[in-house]
This record gives structure tokens, C-alpha cells and sequence, in this order.
């Protein structure tokens, strides 16, 4: 009767530790599968930034697109002419101005500047006091968040649009505040001379 009972009870031990370590082996292969799935999104959201010269370029796609990849210019191959001064948008990222210098082919409608947070479009110069619609000339960093535009200066609002920008140039600084762009500095210049676009 002994050995009849102890029989089941080493048979019983032995299918316990059967059952053990198929559980171990389970857990096991649950905790591989949680790290590989770990390390994949890692991996995801370790991705690398977007580069200045990708923000840049997407920037420009989109004033392109504005003005029909600039066809009205007739230039050969077809493209739009630009000029970009970048900084430091003082929250991690970067501060772009892209200056199309040629809008639509004629005197009157010459360099309009836009304004952008990395790939995030703020403004353009028309929107801006002094509101040109197409004055720019230049444009340049100046310091952290803040950018210089350079505007064309005629003798009197009845200057020829050929003869656009003959009494010299003045400058505006324009900052982003982290929300939109605005008027940091400029002041026009002494009537009867005016901004080129205003």
C-alpha cells in the first residue's frame, strides 16, 4: 500500500515539473517577442530629423506650387528663382526665409519673401507691415529667431515700375514669437519716398 501510494505522488512531481518549465518557456519566448517589438518601435521613434536642406527644399515646393513651378518667368528650364536666409527658431528648430525674387516676369512684381518654421509655413512680406507685394530685394539672418528683409526704395509712388528701387534700399527685422511673425524693426522712408510694392 505505501509503494502503491508514493508511485502517483513521483508521478505527480514529475508532471509538475513538466508543466513548470513549459510555463518558463513560454514566458520566455512572451518576453523575446516584447523586446524585438520594443526594439522595433524604438526604432521608429528614434528616426532621424528631418535635415535643413530637406525643410528647405520642401519649403520652396511650396511657394513653387503657389506660382505654378514659376511658369509665367519663362526661364529655361522652367524654375523659380530664390534666395533663403535661415536661423535658429529659438524652440529647436529653424527659422527659413525664402525670397522669390521674380514673380511674374515684370518690374512691377519683383522679390516677396515667406516665412517658415522648419516645414510649417508662418507668413509671407505682403502680409507685414510695410505690405509689399513685391519690394524685396535681400534678405539675411539677423540673430536668433529674427530675419532681415531688404526692401527697395523708389523716389515717389509715381515711379515707373522700371525705374522701381532708384532712391536706394531700407531694411525691416521681422521675429517669430513662437506663435507668428512680426515687426521687430523698420520704419518707412521720408515722403514723397516710398517702398517698392506699397
Amino acid at each position: 500500500m505505501i509503494e502503491e501510494w508514493r508511485r502517483p505522488r513521483l508521478s505527480s512531481r514529475r508532471n509538475m515539473r513538466r508543466t513548470g518549465a513549459a510555463i518558463l518557456g513560454l514566458a520566455g519566448l512572451v518576453l523575446a517577442a516584447g523586446c524585438a517589438s520594443a526594439q522595433a518601435a524604438g526604432g521608429v521613434s528614434g528616426a532621424a530629423p528631418q535635415t535643413l536642406k530637406a525643410e528647405i527644399a520642401h519649403d520652396k515646393a511650396f511657394i513653387a506650387a503657389r506660382y505654378h513651378n514659376c511658369a509665367a518667368l519663362h526661364l529655361s528650364p522652367r524654375h523659380c528663382p530664390f534666395k533663403v536666409a535661415t536661423t535658429s527658431n529659438g524652440h529647436g528648430g529653424s527659422l527659413i526665409a525664402i525670397d522669390l525674387t521674380q514673380q511674374t516676369g515684370d518690374d512691377c512684381y519683383r522679390g516677396r519673401a515667406f516665412f517658415f518654421s522648419k516645414e510649417t509655413f508662418l507668413a509671407n512680406t505682403k502680409a507685414l507691415q510695410p505690405r509689399s507685394v513685391g519690394g524685396v530685394e535681400g534678405l539675411h539672418a539677423h540673430g536668433t529667431a529674427q530675419i532681415a528683409i531688404v526692401y527697395g526704395v523708389s523716389a515717389s509712388a509715381s515711379t515707373s515700375c522700371a525705374e522701381n528701387g532708384n532712391a536706394g534700399t531700407d531694411t525691416y527685422v521681422y521675429a517669430w514669437n513662437g506663435h507668428h511673425m512680426i515687426k521687430k524693426s523698420g520704419t518707412p522712408p521720408k515722403l514723397p519716398k516710398v517702398i517698392v510694392g506699397t
